[in-house]
C-alpha cells in the first residue's frame, strides 16, 4: 500500500492526497485497452511493451531473462513431445485466493503424447 502524496489522476480515477493506494497485481495485462481479449490464452499474441509480468522500472525482476529463457526452454520440449493439450473437465480449475498474484491453485490438464 502507498500513500498519494499529492492529488493526482490515474487512468480517469481521481485520487485525493492523504488516500490510500493499493496496487492489485491480479488485475495487472488485463486491460482490455491495451491488451486484446485480455481473457483468453493466445501463444500467438504480439505483447505490448507495457506489460507488467516482471515488474517496472527500478522494480523490474533481475531475474526476468533466466525466467524467459526457462520457460522458452520448457514450452518448446512439451509442444515437441505433444500432440494435444486440453483442459480436464472433470477437474475444475481452482483460483488461488490472492490479492496479489492471479493465479490458480490448481489447473488439470490431459497432455497426449506424439
Amino acid at each position: 500500500m502507498r500513500i498519494a502524496p499529492k492529488d493526482t489522476t490515474l487512468g480517469a480515477v481521481g485520487i485525493p492526497a492523504g488516500s490510500t493506494v493499493l496496487l492489485l497485481w491480479g488485475a495487472a495485462n488485463r486491460d482490455a485497452s491495451v491488451f486484446e481479449r485480455p481473457d483468453e490464452i493466445d501463444l500467438q499474441r504480439q505483447v505490448p511493451r507495457r506489460h507488467v509480468a516482471f515488474g517496472r522500472g527500478i522494480h523490474h525482476c533481475v531475474g526476468a531473462p533466466l525466467a524467459r529463457i526457462e520457460a522458452r526452454i520448457v514450452l518448446t520440449v512439451l509442444l515437441e513431445l505433444t500432440r494435444s493439450i486440453t483442459l480436464d473437465h472433470e477437474h475444475r480449475p481452482l483460483w488461488a485466493n490472492s490479492l496479489m498474484v492471479r493465479r490458480h491453485e490448481r489447473l488439470s490438464v490431459r497432455l497426449v503424447a506424439r
